[in-house]
């Protein structure tokens, strides 16, 4: 803009800030939809080898299942269901450590073991340890299918949460 002498001129700038609103409002949303989904327990599955026959071959393993409530509040009513698989067999439990559980149902994908652990308090972590032997012998890697867990929070919702699939890899 090019002005003479003693004339002036005005120029206006608009400044949007609804992009900035929009962003705070979905990042408000975001962090309200994780508290809301996200599950206060953890579940965490390992397995080891516990005996191998003279070839290196896997015979019996041990699984171990740790539980813990990561809250500040207590859950109620835990419930963890774990599965077996076809190729083998669960062992009763014989060592202080390992864990009973309270029913077991066999099916057409393995034996499902639950335990009901009742009440966990906050950051409370319970660990369930099991034996299974295979039917035959194992060469390789083998993947166990994941745990489950079915508890009620604190404000009496049902939820559930799941471990992950535990690999286990022959070692080299």
């Amino acid at each position: 803009v090019s002005l003479g002498p003693e004339e002036s001129t005005a120029v206006y700038a608009a400044i949007n800030y609804r992009w900035l609103i929009y962003a705070l409002i979905i990042i408000a949303l975001l962090i309200w939809f994780y508290w809301y989904a996200h599950t206060p327990l953890v579940l965490k599955k390992t397995s080891a080898v516990t005996k191998r026959d003279g070839d290196g071959a896997i015979s019996e393993m041990r699984v171990t299942i740790e539980v813990k409530n990561n809250s500040g509040q207590a859950v109620k009513d835990v419930e963890i269901t774990d599965v077996v698989p076809t190729y083998a067999n669960f062992l009763k439990a014989t060592g202080e450590a390992e864990v009973h559980p309270h029913r077991t149902v066999s099916g057409r994908d393995g034996t499902a073991l639950h335990w009901a652990l009742g009440d966990l308090e906050a950051k409370e972590q319970r660990v369930l340890v099991y034996r299974m032997k295979a039917k035959l012998n194992i060469l390789g890697a083998v993947t166990l299918p994941r745990a489950a867990a079915e508890f009620a929070r604190y404000t009496g919702r049902r939820s559930k949460a799941y471990s992950g699939r535990f690999k286990l890899a022959e070692e080299k």
